[in-house]
């Protein structure tokens, strides 16, 4: 379990290291929402290109539980993927009336797969995840997974 925070804490810190310290700035300037809308409205693919920059994905192990991707979407990535999901009839100035009010957060998202012989019922209390900030320690909003095996799913929460 050592190896496995090691890792973790290795890979999300150069996770965080790599990205532009622009996108990690909130809140986010007005600049900062029209050039996210602008990214997200070119639907000529660069999108799931930049969205290569916010995804790691480490070396399997040889057994027990491999951090599959780790994926670290900041306010700014968030706006351009809701702006890639208009086509048509959606502008800026929406975006902007759109992100206005909202609450800014960073999403993190880890993805675990199994290698055998691991059990999913072994994993499911033993993952724990901790961000740290300028501030003291943050807890996740959200934290939890499904297990899923050829006879059954379970469910962590």
């Amino acid at each position: 379990m050592r190896y496995l925070f090691r890792l973790f804490t290795s890979f999300l810190v150069a996770l965080c290291v790599t990205l532009p310290a622009s996108a990690i700035n909130t809140p986010l300037s007005d600049e900062a929402v029209r050039e996210a809308y602008f990214l997200g409205q070119r639907h000529d693919g660069s999108y799931p290109s930049l969205m290569g920059n916010y995804i790691k994905r480490p070396p399997a192990p040889k057994s027990g539980p491999h951090i599959f991707s780790i994926t670290f979407l900041t306010p700014f990535i968030q706006l351009v993927a809701n702006s890639d999901r208009f086509i048509g009839n959606y502008s800026a100035q929406q975006a902007a009336l759109d992100h206005r009010g909202q609450a800014e957060f960073v999403r993190i998202i880890v993805e675990i797969k199994l290698t055998p012989p691991t059990e999913p019922s072994l994993l499911l209390n033993q993952v724990h995840v901790q961000v740290h900030s300028q501030s003291p320690s943050l807890d996740p909003m959200i934290s939890g997974g499904t297990f899923k095996s050829r006879s059954r799913t379970e469910t962590s929460s």
